[in-house]
């Protein structure tokens, strides 16, 4: 929506409840409208709603520069501080604290560079502004916070105010709360939290007093639906979770043939060590001395420093984040020590979720043995933080994704070849038959999976509006195209794709399936379309005719980086423009030998790359038996 150029402030908004505060905002500082402004929208969703109240914007999209510049910058300075010298103290009984922060600090400088490269592009194109305005970030915290949460929601008005100061703009942060429920969700969630504790400390004392231990007892931090497929095959095993939640998951009978308890980390937690305290001590004071001893690297960005908001956040890291991971490692450590698990199996080790990195450390240390399950595609390209894996061992999907891990150069984890147990149910749905009637017979049927907004801005909300503009553009050239569009269940944005998507697919007949299994989609399915995604995997495995999609800078470098052999061995199709998904998606809907023949040679790529040949859930538990058979 255009606007005036005589406007003196540019104001910023970010989430929804912004558009409030901005009326607000405008009734009391009448000075504000006199002067003029101009109101810069920072994602689709917002943007959608001042349009239906008719409010005057400039889409933030924009401002922003189609490049992945800032991924690949965010991997190098992450590298050049945790791997420096410098640094090289950050360390507490065996465990790096440097690689347990990495994908943490990594994720906050892709989220700071993604708003300085829009709010540096604001300035240069309005020059005549003298005030930038901004709503604070929220006051509430999610019940659960992880490490930089509060960096990471604060980072907007941290980079204006910052480049405002530098600019030498007055910077504006009114004075707003958010709605009062949200301010007292974290006091339900510690009732509820407290309930269900004293709820599972009854049933772990049950379980453990009327079932006889087991040969091998597995410590995990993983998915219970993970597990199941492997644990078949392990009669002799116990399990205990520390996902006290997946209870729920795994049901009573599973409980009881398994052993199964659920403990939280801090189940044994001891005393504040004086070793804790004395390193704790001693990490601040190495940290002051790197900043008065100007040993951080010089970093700038679109012609602004970044280092003061990097400094910010680890400042954060090493003043309080590092009090929480302390006690998680002495924690860890009396956890296994009182234990005595054969084996720990843990669902990532590169994650903000620090435990799962501790827990794989703390295991290395005792000479216990870890393994982290492939459960998705891995990028290991520029910009990527896939490369800091801390379980002993790796079980990877097979030849092609362990060659790419040796050549990414990650030392940590021996890659062993698995498979994925929890893609074995796939092997039998290769020869399952459509399960599209008469009348879906004379329609093509296009599967898109609808890609994800990340908390890094690495995919924002204008990404995943334009790729459903350029799947909708394709469709609508093609007769009696029909699209079933899968959302990510549970994903925050359904609610918006939901309300946008009517809009953006008038004139293409479609369906929007949420909670539908992916198996079954396929059954209906002639093409499948996606962006980087396990459900490529997926798709490829039931010998859909898939097109890979990669228009935003993201989704094509990692698309160019992992899928050239896929597209050369005739397995996929790759498209990084709109008129090239529209050719690629026209071609295959009119010509039923061309889907056969990606069929065909996708089912053959995957036979030769990789280990889906329905036996992955026998190699897990079978590996695991050999760990245990060696250590006892």
């Amino acid at each position: 929506m255009q606007t005036t150029h005589t406007e003196r402030n540019i104001i910023f908004l970010s989430e929804l409840w912004h558009i409030k505060a901005l009326e607000r905002f405008l009734d009391e500082r009448k000075d504000i409208r006199d002067e003029g402004y101009l109101l810069i929208p920072l994602d689709a969703e917002v943007e959608s709603v001042l349009a239906k109240k008719e409010i005057a914007f400039q889409s933030g999209k924009e401002y922003r520069t189609p490049d992945a510049a800032r991924m690949i910058l965010a991997e190098e300075w992450t590298s050049s501080i945790f791997e420096s010298e410098p640094w090289s103290f950050f360390t507490y009984r065996g465990v790096s604290l440097g690689r347990l922060y990495a994908q943490s600090l990594q994720g906050y400088i892709s989220r700071i560079l993604y708003y300085t490269d829009i709010v540096s592009n604001v300035i240069a194109r309005h020059q005549s502004i003298q005030r930038l305005i901004v709503f604070p970030a929220p006051s509430a915290r999610p019940p659960v916070e992880r490490c930089l949460t509060g960096a990471m929601i604060e980072a907007l008005v941290d980079v204006i105010t910052h480049i405002a100061r530098e600019s030498g703009k007055e910077i504006l942060v009114p004075n707003e709360s958010l709605p009062v429920q949200r301010r007292n969700s974290f006091a339900l969630y510690t009732l509820k939290r407290t309930i269900f504790g004293w709820s599972i400390a009854i049933l772990n004392s049950a379980v453990a007093l009327m079932r006889r231990p087991k040969r091998i007892r597995i410590l995990a931090s993983d998915y219970w639906s993970n597990l199941a497929p492997s644990l078949r095959y392990l009669d002799s095993a116990e399990v205990i979770l520390t996902d006290r939640k997946e209870a729920f998951n795994a049901g009573i009978g599973n409980i009881w043939k398994f052993r199964m308890r659920f403990l939280h980390l801090d189940a044994f937690s001891p005393k504040i060590s004086d070793e804790r305290k004395q390193s704790q001590a001693s990490f601040i004071y190495k940290w002051h001395s790197i900043q008065n001893g100007s040993d951080l690297p010089a970093l700038s960005f679109r012609g602004f420093s970044i280092q003061p908001l990097l400094v910010k956040a680890l400042d954060r890291i090493v003043t309080e984040a590092v009090t929480r991971t302390l006690g998680d490692i002495d924690n860890a450590h009396a956890m296994i020590t009182h234990l005595k698990p054969d084996v720990v199996m843990l669902r990532a080790t590169i994650s903000s979720q620090t435990h799962f990195a501790i827990l794989a450390g703390v295991a290395r240390v005792q000479n216990i043995p870890s393994i982290e399950m492939q459960h998705g595609l891995m990028y290991l390209g520029p910009g990527s933080t896939g490369k800091r894996h801390s379980a002993q061992f790796m079980g990877m999907y097979g030849p092609f994704v362990q060659k790419e891990m040796k050549e990414a150069g990650d030392k940590q984890s021996t890659p062993i070849i698995i498979g994925s147990p929890r893609f074995d149910v796939y092997k039998s749905l290769q020869k399952v038959k459509s399960t599209k009637d008469a009348t879906e017979e004379r329609r093509i049927t296009f599967l898109c999976i609808v890609p994800m907004v990340s908390f890094e801005e690495t995919t924002d909300s204008y990404d995943v509006v334009e790729y459903f503009q350029a799947v909708a553009s394709a469709l609508r050239k093609i007769p009696n195209a029909h699209v079933i569009l899968k959302l990510r269940q549970g994903h925050s944005r359904n609610s918006f794709f939901i309300t946008a998507i009517p809009s953006l697919f008038d004139g293409v007949s479609y369906t929007v399936a949420q909670f539908e299994s992916l198996h079954d989609l396929f059954r209906q399915a002639d093409v499948v379309i996606s962006g980087y995604s396990t459900a490529v995997l997926e798709a490829l495995q039931c010998g859909k005719p898939l097109v890979y999609v990669g228009l935003c800078p993201l989704e094509n470098m990692t698309g160019l980086h992992h899928f050239p052999p896929y597209v050369k061995e005739g397995a996929m199709r790759f498209a990084s423009s709109e008129k090239e998904l529209s050719h690629i998606l026209g071609e295959l809907a009119s010509n039923p030998n061309a889907r056969k023949g990606l069929s065909e040679k996708s089912i053959a790529f995957l036979s030769r790359e990789y280990a889906f040949d329905g036996k992955a859930s026998e190699r897990t538990a079978a590996f695991i038996t050999s760990l245990v058979s060696k250590t006892q």
